[in-house]
């Protein structure tokens, strides 16, 4: 997953600094039968609940193949990828009980104040992010969470 900025924007004008803590949220894979150890999607990258996760920087590339009005368009592809709206994962979260993933969560995680980030109209890409708890889930494609 990579998080793609306006073709007007560069990393220097995306990149801010969180002046609080931000709400977001993920989808994870692989929950353990206490519920406290995740896995990310794409990356396959390890998260418990309630521990902080940081990154040296936010790692931009300029992808050059796919331009728009003729710029050259930059992508975020180190960070913490999240979701800008609770709506937004419970939505993506039905739609990938219904593909290959066995057990799957929704969580509800925090940009810590302080932390570099980018955002969209609808995602957040973060060098920071913690998961504070889940908000749905399915295993086995039976919902276990509400």
């Amino acid at each position: 997953m990579c998080l793609r900025l306006n073709p007007y924007e560069t990393p220097e004008t995306a990149t801010k600094i969180a002046g609080e803590d931000i709400t977001c949220y993920k989808i994870l894979k692989g929950f353990n039968s206490s519920n406290e150890v995740f896995i990310s999607l794409y990356q396959d990258f390890k998260y418990v609940i309630g521990e902080k996760y940081q990154q040296k920087n936010l790692g931009f590339s300029l992808n050059s193949g796919e331009r728009e009005y003729g710029l050259d368009v930059y992508e975020v592809h180190e960070a913490f990828h999240s979701f800008k709206y609770e709506e937004t994962a419970l939505f993506e979260l039905d739609g990938y009980s219904r593909q290959r993933y066995s057990k799957i969560v929704a969580v509800k995680c925090t940009i810590p104040k302080g932390s570099k980030y980018v955002e969209t109209d609808a995602f957040y890409a973060s060098d920071a992010i913690i998961i504070d708890k889940i908000i749905g889930g399915y295993q086995y494609k039976m919902k276990i969470i509400t």
